[in-house]
């Protein structure tokens, strides 16, 4: 586990991000746990709510604005079915590791995500 996040290879950090994506343990990212984990990645947990708190206004006053984030469960979406498209050789609308790992290679966000992932471990 946490030997991963900080030591790992890049295909052990391959392996650990393909399994976090597979949400159900069938060896294989389906389309629709695909959906679900990159919305999570933009919106955090919030299930019912589209809306996340702005940063908090420089000027003080604790005053916190609410911001609509609704446009990104379409444009998650599209991004999923795009990346699906490209990389879901087979067409079995899931993908293998080996899809996975070439998607990681090619797409410059995915690799980028894979090498740092120690850094979704906050500092104490």
């Amino acid at each position: 586990g946490a030997y991963v996040f900080f030591a790992g290879t890049r295909e052990q950090k391959l392996k650990l991000a393909f399994n976090m994506f597979d949400l159900s343990g069938s060896g294989y990212i389906s389309r629709k746990d695909f959906k679900k984990i990159s919305i999570a990645f933009i919106v955090g947990n919030r299930k019912t709510q589209w809306t996340v708190p702005a940063a908090q206004y420089p000027d003080g006053g604790g005053k916190t604005e609410e911001l609509d984030i609704s446009f990104f469960k379409p444009v998650t979406e599209l991004m999923v079915d795009m990346a699906m498209l490209e990389y879901d050789r087979d067409n079995d609308s899931k993908l293998s590791f080996e899809e996975w790992q070439r998607y990681a290679d090619e797409d410059r966000d995915v690799s980028a995500f894979v090498d740092n992932m120690s850094a979704l471990i906050p500092a104490r």
